[in-house]
């Protein structure tokens, strides 16, 4: 509470220094021959000013206008200026930079608050870097000015992602700048980064936040701050440090894709959230002589994700902490949920994540309804509320994996609902049964009458072939998919959706299992995965 009370106050104050003629003080640019970024192969924008985020395409005009945006998210997009790292022509990205920077008064909303200023101010000293000595030069004295506004804006009320956004963009600035100031920014930017790596990545690589799609954007940041350290000739502490967490994450990320060579849908993670990660795994085997991460045949099961191989399926299964506890805002309530997936092709989903609002869609993507595990008195696991809030919280224990004879079972349980009457708990048993034969069965203990909900997600190609009481066959040309019901749970069919990316939404077929009665509650059911004959 002190901290969230703490950062306007500071904002204040270095509004009132600023206008009494405060700053940064005097500035220099540092020269880095030889100095490359490579571009970011991605579409978001058209030169000038056609710019497509979180699935909204806007055309702001050949001056651009910078306070058009149809959701805050958006605005964050556009004033983050990621599109400078686009593989567009150098001179068109200087010209947005400069837009922006002609445009945006000091200590003004959207574009100052700490979060897009620390995305822009990495963004842009690692174009002007690149793009030789004159550049950078010309605007040093531009990117100074926002390093002053945001040295004094630290989100250390929010922490995690969002305090080591601000930390590594203070260290690229008290490099890529010679004075008073960069010398400061760098020291206090270098101790939060050194802090914050320590207490964000776990012992198996994995980001603590527990979403891959912000574990992704963590490698690409940690390849790009020892691309600069490794230019400025950095001493072997700092380097050591930041290139022990780019190798550790990068293989945690290595085993968490799946078989197409992306991201599981987990939590808030969504496609294009991060550079494709193929490419983020290029570039840091690029700084390792060309050799890749290797890949945790496990996944990161201190992170709770576990990867399980069939023949030709391969399922990764959430059995860890929704996220972190001083920071669950990318949270969902998805305890024990998981996908599969058959060679390329994804058979079970996630809803995946649509948007950061306070709307239906948010609600509905954080909820346990949108997750392949079980619902109990159509209640969540974990207590989601508002945007980014969590109150009560599920906790995983008891998981045990087993792998033997080319087999592999992962069993795990839940105290989700055990604030309930009767302290229901939930166990749930996932095992490899030979080929690609997967038998999942749920069990709900503890005392008196409850309903039980376990729900499957397909994959929006795939569509109903055939159906009979307790089975149900899927395909989408290619492959099919079977489910039979054990146990006497009753099989369902509804409508469901599917958010692949950030303001997009797909419907997808859902299977559900229903039990209620006296506890103890059984679900269980058979899934295979075939090539179509």
């Amino acid at each position: 509470m002190v901290a969230r009370l703490a950062r306007p106050l500071r904002g204040v104050s270095r509004r009132l220094a600023h206008a009494a003629g405060a700053g940064p003080g005097p500035v220099a640019a540092v020269a880095l021959e030889g100095f490359v970024a490579p571009p970011v192969p991605s579409a978001d924008w058209t030169p000038p000013g056609r710019f497509r985020f979180v699935g909204v395409e806007r055309d702001l005009g050949r001056t651009i206008d910078w306070t058009e945006a149809p959701t805050r998210l958006w605005a964050y997009h556009l004033h983050s200026l990621d599109a400078v790292r686009h593989d567009q022509p150098r001179n068109a990205r200087l010209r947005l930079l400069d837009s922006w920077s002609g445009s945006n008064a000091f200590a003004t909303r959207p574009g100052w608050e700490p979060y897009p200023a620390s995305l822009r101010i990495v963004n842009a000293l690692e174009l002007l870097l690149a793009a030789g000595d004159a550049a950078l030069a010309s605007r040093a004295d531009g990117i100074a000015l926002q390093c002053y506004w945001l040295e004094a804006n630290l989100e250390t009320d929010l922490g995690a992602n969002h305090l080591l956004k601000n930390a590594l963009a203070l260290s690229w600035a008290g490099r890529a700048l010679r004075g008073r100031a960069p010398e400061r920014w760098r020291s206090v930017g270098d101790a939060i980064v050194a802090r914050e790596l320590e207490a964000q990545i776990l012992s198996d690589g994995f980001h603590v936040e527990r979403s891959p799609g912000y574990h992704a954007v963590l490698v690409d940041d940690l390849i790009r701050l020892e691309r600069l350290l490794r230019a400025v000739r950095e001493d072997d502490v700092v380097l050591r440090r930041v290139s022990d967490a780019r190798r550790r994450t990068a293989a945690a990320l290595a085993s968490v894709l799946h078989p197409d060579g992306e991201l599981p849908l987990f939590n808030d993670t969504s496609f294009g959230q991060a550079s494709p990660s193929a490419w983020i795994l290029d570039r840091a085997a690029e700084l390792d002589g060309g050799a890749r991460a290797v890949a945790d045949p496990r996944g990161a099961p201190v992170a709770g994700l576990h990867r399980l191989a069939g023949d030709r399926s391969s399922v990764l299964f959430d059995a860890g902490e929704i996220g972190c506890d001083d920071q669950p805002g990318h949270a969902h309530a998805d305890t024990l949920s998981y996908e599969l997936a058959y060679g390329p092709t994804r058979v079970v989903v996630d809803a995946g994540v649509f948007d950061y609002a306070p709307t239906a869609h948010r609600a509905y993507a954080r909820g346990t309804r949108a997750h392949n595990t079980v619902e109990v008195d159509g209640l969540d696991q974990s207590e989601m509320w508002g945007v980014f809030r969590v109150g009560r919280r599920a906790r995983p224990f008891g998981v045990l994996r087993e792998d033997r004879e080319g087999r592999a079972a992962i069993e795990a349980c839940h105290d989700g609902y055990s604030h309930l009457s009767g302290s229901p708990v939930h166990r749930r048993r996932m095992e490899h049964q030979g080929g690609d034969v997967w038998r999942v069965d749920d069990e709900v203990s503890g005392r008196g009458v409850h309903r039980a909900c376990s729900r499957v997600r397909l994959h929006p190609a795939f569509q109903a072939a055939s159906r009979e009481p307790g089975r149900f066959e899927a395909t989408n040309g290619s492959v099919v998919v079977r489910i039979a019901a054990a146990g006497g749970a009753e099989l369902a069919v509804e409508d469901g959706r599917y958010f692949p990316r950030f303001g997009v939404e797909q419907r997808c077929l859902v299977l559900r299992f229903d039990a209620e009665g006296t506890l103890p509650l059984s679900i269980g059911y058979r899934l295979e995965v075939a090539t179509r004959s």
